[in-house]
């Protein structure tokens, strides 16, 4: 956004540079329009310096022309430089970069660069703020920055500094695994933050792989998405913890596997640890497409899917899903009814997960019925193939779960006999076994592919027994023939139906190839309609051929009087080998057949479209329009025709509905009163609205202007209007436009409304569609009025968030302002005289004992002297206040020291004159006898003779006294 106070200057001066270059180009070319623009355009001002910058544009229309403009503003607010240019014929999501440059300023401040993109007639589209400074300026200098500390496997703090409390940021947490592709991210808006710092929570779920993790975050400028800061960090993480085992542990296995429900979804369940194994179990009914659907998210742990079908045997994996996304899917063909198990294992991590088992409607083979043979399921009730072979016989079946066929044939010592069965493997496995005599196994035959065949040369005459049955409880259509080695053989007559083409309403085709030439043939062709359940036949055809070549084309004729699901089924027999025909192969091909058709137009009209209709026959329709989950319809119609074509449009039409829920419109069409076809489409009706076109945001204007359109209006309808403005952070209207009666003339109508500019900064929104900011800063301190606690700031002066400069700020309110505080943040000092950093304030704290002294300033023990021993009048004796000196060192103060100038002696206790110590200087060798001091002899006995006790013989330390006074020692 821009400053306010300059729009006037702004548009003055764009107008002026505008209506010269429309005045140019109208002399070649005619003035230029205003043409439909993309409402995408973005504009960012980048790469700033003091005396440089771009302005980046993209999303532009390459069918209309543009210009860009550049304003840089001093600190002031004044204008300080501007630079502009014209684009057309740029589209694209592309970004443009026009560069722009001024003088390098110099006076000191911060200087704003406003960016703006705006239509070919000076209408303003888009903008964008960025800002420099010149060193020693006020305000808040705007380069900012992003870090992530404290970065742990799940979180790390995201702050972001020197942010502007007039801007919207946007952050970003990118983390990557060891490998280096992406593992998941976070984000966050910090909306004209309260502080030039910020910090928030990032968080998101544990990796599922161990190693080094990078982590990238990223500050971005909100509303030009410009990249302003980047930081990438490192952490470790030793993958995903434990999770809670669910309700169905233990199912670790088949035997312990959890029952399951075709169909039923399954959720809160989990794969507790990576060694976690689940298992489910369910039965599956042949003739169906069947979906395993696993989905988890792979960020947490890398969950795979196997798939396994009891044979009879064991259970064998058929299919699986091991990938690398948060989905696994598994669809196969189900052609026998068996128990099938869902293996849900991790590759890597715990992770919780939901998966179902769905089947599809889609038709099926048509059901094996009894054939003509039964009962024949045991070796009792056998049928009998007679003594003439070769012996075949076609359109037997295994009908289903429990039936077994048996044959019996007698055989001859030293022949060979063959047993062969044809049937279709994909719609169930047939397999068979034969027995001798004594009905013991003697050969048997369980491949997967179309075809078994036994074979045996018994040692005596004996009846033998072919065993036909369906492995793992399959069914199926088959034809048997019986040969032996002296009983003929026949020729290998082969064939399928390669193709079946239901091309429409009355026309199919099949399609049969790998013929035997000179073969006979025979197709058996059935019309089957489809209910989503069974089939019903409408009609057959046979033909029959001698085949040619290797291939045919056999047509079909049909005709189709209703809707619905319609297939073609053919059956191809051999009718060489038995005149009764050996099945080879069959085929089908299905259509939906629409007769009636309808589709939303509008939301008071539909079409309807009857379709493969006969000319000349009369028929009738009924329509019904209904809310879904109603049983009432809400408007209806009927009518009748007589058709003139294969086709019939018509359109339906009620009245405007009153209600913007969800609609549905069915319709029905009847021949002789009844229901051949229908249709339904439903719809959510188009509801009148506004749109915004257009705002302006001039903060110092009284009022300023809404543009906008109301649209989907039906002409000739009344209607009311209101629009509103609200904060953008909670929602809160500020002001109602008045309510507007009219009439609509057009679909879409202008409209515009002249609102009271807010009275508080902040960002706004019109008709939730379209947001500004205003922004109420008096003094120009960069703080808004309603955060700035010092309104009435002096120009260029440095403030904090709170908008006060330091001579308006009296930090701890002791009643002198922080910039003559000596201390701002300690109420009880304000002064110091001396600068060594402590208060003169003698009560106040870290009080100064000598406040015009820099070098001393407590005084512990009161005796004047300071403590500090490296200054003026230290004191030796800071906890002494009778002592502060020690004139000659040792350890006593002159005052207590009667030898002050003596540092070997401090004290005479028997005041002779000689100190204590014995080994000081002139030590008392008798500190207690204020006679004595000195005994050269070292006996005991003072040197001075003339008191009472002192030694005769000082130099002799074997005599000491003379009592006799002879001269010699007693």
């Amino acid at each position: 956004m821009y400053l306010a106070k300059e729009e006037g200057a702004r548009t003055q001066i764009r107008s002026l540079i505008l209506a010269c270059l429309m005045l140019l180009g109208a002399l070649a070319t005619g003035v230029p329009n205003a043409t439909a623009l993309t409402g995408n355009e973005t504009v960012a001002v980048t790469g700033v310096t003091n005396n440089s910058a771009y302005i980046s544009v993209s999303n532009l229309d390459s069918n209309d022309s543009y210009y860009w403009w550049a304003f840089i503003y001093s600190p002031n607010g004044s204008l300080y430089d501007f630079d502009y240019g014209s684009i057309s014929g740029l589209g694209g999501a592309g970004t443009v970069n026009y560069g722009v440059s001024w003088t390098t300023p110099t006076v000191a401040g911060n200087y704003t660069i406003n960016g703006e993109l705006s239509d070919s007639v000076g209408n303003s589209l888009v903008n964008d703020t960025k800002y420099f400074t010149i060193g020693g300026g006020g305000g808040t200098v705007l380069s900012e920055t992003i870090i992530a500390t404290g970065a742990t496997a799940t979180s790390a703090n995201v702050t972001g500094s020197n942010l502007n409390s007039t801007q919207t940021y946007q952050w970003y947490a990118f983390v990557y695994y060891p490998s280096g592709s992406l593992q998941t991210s976070d984000s966050g808006i910090w909306n004209s933050p309260n502080s030039s710092t910020m910090t928030d929570s990032g968080s998101w779920s544990r990796g599922n792989q161990a190693g080094n993790y990078t982590l990238s975050v990223r500050l971005y400028e909100y509303w030009s998405s410009v990249l302003l800061d980047t930081y990438n960090t490192t952490f470790y993480s030793n993958g995903p913890g434990n999770l809670t085992p669910d309700s169905n542990e233990p199912n670790e296995g088949t035997s312990s596997a959890t029952p399951i429900t075709l169909g039923a979804p399954i959720s809160g369940v989990n794969i507790h640890n990576s060694s976690d194994d689940d298992y489910y179990t369910l039965n599956i009914t042949s003739g169906s497409m069947v979906w395993v659907n696993l989905t988890f998210s792979h960020s947490v742990g890398d969950l795979q899917l196997n798939v396994y079908e009891w044979n009879g045997l064991n259970n064998w994996l058929f299919d699986y899903s091991h990938s690398s996304s948060d989905n696994e899917q598994v669809i196969f063909n189900v052609t026998s009814s068996t128990t099938y198990y869902v293996q849900v294992f991790s590759s890597g991590g715990a992770s919780n997960y939901s998966f179902s088992v769905q089947s599809t409607t889609t038709p099926p083979p048509p059901t094996p019925t009894a054939d003509v043979n039964e009962p024949n399921d045991s070796f009792t009730t056998a049928t009998a193939a007679g003594t003439s072979l070769p012996y075949s016989q076609t359109n037997l079946s295994i009908h289903n779960s429990t039936d077994d066929d048996y044959f019996s044939f007698p055989a001859i010592s030293g022949v060979t006999y063959w047993v062969n069965i044809s049937f279709t493997h994909s719609n169930g496995d047939l397999d068979m076994d034969l027995y001798d005599g004594g009905q013991n196994w003697v050969d048997g035959s369980s491949s997967v592919s179309d075809d078994e065949s036994v074979t045996d040369t018994p040692a005596s005459n004996m009846t033998m027994y072919a065993h036909v049955y369906g492995w793992s409880s399959a069914t199926n259509n088959y034809d048997i023939t019986i040969e032996s080695s002296t009983g003929g053989g026949t020729t290998n007559i082969t064939g399928n139906i390669a193709t079946v083409f239901f091309s429409n309403a009355t026309y199919g085709e099949f399609t049969m190839s790998n013929l035997t030439n000179t073969a006979d043939y025979e197709i058996d062709a059935f019309l089957l309609e489809w209910n989503g359940t069974n089939y019903t036949s409408l009609g057959s055809f046979t033909q029959g051929w001698t085949s040619n070549g290797s291939n045919r084309v056999e047509p079909a004729f049909v005709t189709l009087a209703e809707e619905g699901t319609f297939c073609l089924y053919g059956e191809l027999y051999d009718t060489t080998t038995s005149a009764n025909g050996i099945w080879l192969d069959g085929n089908i091909d299905c259509l939906y057949h629409e007769m009636m058709e309808a589709s939303i137009t509008s939301d008071t009209s539909a079409t309807m479209n009857a379709q493969n209709i006969t000319s000349g026959l009369n028929y009738s329709y009924q329509w019904y329009l209904y809310i879904p989950g109603s049983n009432a319809s809400m408007q209806s119609g009927n009518g009748n025709f007589t058709a003139s074509s294969t086709s019939w449009p018509s359109t339906a039409i009620w009245n405007q509905l009153s209600s913007g829920l969800q609609h549905c419109f069915y319709v029905e069409l009847y021949y002789n009163s009844s229901v051949i076809g229908d249709h339904e489409d439903c719809f959510n009706p188009t509801w009148p609205g506004i749109s915004a076109t257009g705002i302006t945001a001039n903060s110092n204007a009284t009022t300023n202007t809404f543009y906008f359109d109301a649209v989907d209006l039906n002409i000739g309808n009344n209607y009311v209007l209101q629009t509103s403005i609200e904060r953008y952070s909670n929602g809160t209207v500020v002001e109602y436009s008045t309510p507007t009666n009219f009439s609509a003339t057009s679909a879409n109508e202008s409209f515009n409304w002249a609102f009271n500019t807010p009275s508080v900064s902040g960002y706004y929104c019109a008709n939730d569609s379209i947001c500004f900011l205003i922004i109420h800063d008096d003094d120009s301190d960069g703080v808004w009025n309603e955060n700035d606690l010092c309104p009435n700031t002096a120009s260029n002066a440095t403030v904090d968030i709170y908008g006060c400069a330091a001579t308006q700020r009296d930090s701890d309110n002791d009643g002198v302002n922080d910039a003559q505080d000596a201390f701002p943040f300690d109420g009880t000092q304000w002064q110091d005289s001396d600068g060594d950093g402590y208060g003169d304030n003698a009560s106040g704290n870290n009080s100064d004992a000598f406040p015009n002294d820099s070098s001393q300033w407590s005084d512990t023990d009161g005796d004047g002297y300071g403590d500090n021993p490296n200054g003026t009048n230290a004191d030796a004796f800071p906890n002494d206040p009778n002592e502060w000196v020690d004139s000659d060192g040792d350890g006593v103060g002159d005052n207590g020291d009667l030898l002050p100038n003596d540092a070997s002696q401090w004290v005479d206790s028997d005041g002779d004159g000689y100190g204590d110590n014995s080994s000081g200087t002139n030590g008392d060798a008798f500190p207690s006898d204020s006679t004595q001091w000195a005994d050269g002899d070292g006996d005991g006995y003072g040197d001075n003779s003339n008191v009472t006790g002192g030694d005769l013989w000082p130099n002799d330390p074997s005599q000491w006294w003379d009592s006799d006074g002879d001269g010699y020692g007693d």
